[in-house]
């Protein structure tokens, strides 16, 4: 499987954890995120995710930005996913710069890591 193969699979699971049935669902979590997946939220706090656990259902809509994805070779089974997420509530929007690692598992990917920061809204990306 080539890079850019690699990127739009990882896009894919990337996405599937912004859908909020997804979000919802312990089983389709578990088959896209590793045991202990640790997150850190744009406030800092920190959480682990482990087999079993939901995300919880996310208010408004949460997508990717086209082409703000970029992707960095860790090692041949782990890679850094880069890219600009986007949060709309109330047709208010606010964007955020995402990083996740993903780690091949057998046949699977994995996140293993996920970290967001938000964007201030006088800096352009």
């Amino acid at each position: 499987m080539n890079e850019a193969q690699i990127l739009r699979e990882l896009m894919v699971r990337e996405e599937q954890l912004l859908n909020n049935t997804v979000r919802s669902d312990a089983r389709q979590i578990s088959q896209l995120m590793g045991d202990r997946c640790i997150a850190v939220s744009d406030s800092g706090k920190r959480s682990v995710y482990r087999v079993g656990d939901t995300l919880g259902a996310a208010e408004g809509v949460i997508y990717i930005t086209s082409d703000s994805a970029q992707l960095s070779d860790l090692a041949p089974d782990c890679k850094l996913l880069s890219y600009i997420s986007a949060h709309v509530v109330n047709d208010k929007q606010s964007r955020s710069f995402n990083s996740s690692i993903w780690k091949k598992h057998d046949t699977d990917w994995k996140m293993v890591f996920h970290q967001g920061t938000t964007v201030p809204k006088d800096r352009h990306e």
